[in-house]
């Protein structure tokens, strides 16, 4: 395998890795991986990987994916969140089942 010529590389840094990290501070697993690196990450794969070149179209993909998460989503249908809801109330305190009135103004 043949790398591509020194003008289309990017040299990686902690100002541009830090400078893409997601609304939460972190990384998504497609960011990782335009990286090269296996998920989920190692410990102080920062410091490693910065000083190193990386092709410009995983540079620039790193950046376009920190926005794009892996697929799954915690989510789930409403009925699915009712019943979960309801039996968990069913297991509260009589002391409890009134706090939880009284914070939600029932």
């Amino acid at each position: 395998m043949t790398l591509p010529h020194k003008e289309y590389m990017f040299e990686v840094t902690k100002d541009w890795i830090n400078a893409n990290r997601t609304e939460k501070k972190s990384f998504t697993r497609k960011q990782i991986q335009a990286l090269g690196l296996k998920w989920p990450p190692e410990k102080g794969w920062i410091n490693k990987i910065c000083g190193s070149l990386v092709p410009m179209e995983d540079a620039e993909a790193f950046e376009i994916n920190k926005d794009v998460y892996s697929g799954y989503k915690m989510t789930c249908p409403i009925d699915k969140a009712v019943k979960f809801i309801c039996q968990r109330a069913l297991k509260l305190t009589p002391e409890q089942k009134a706090r939880l009135a009284n914070a939600i103004q029932i």
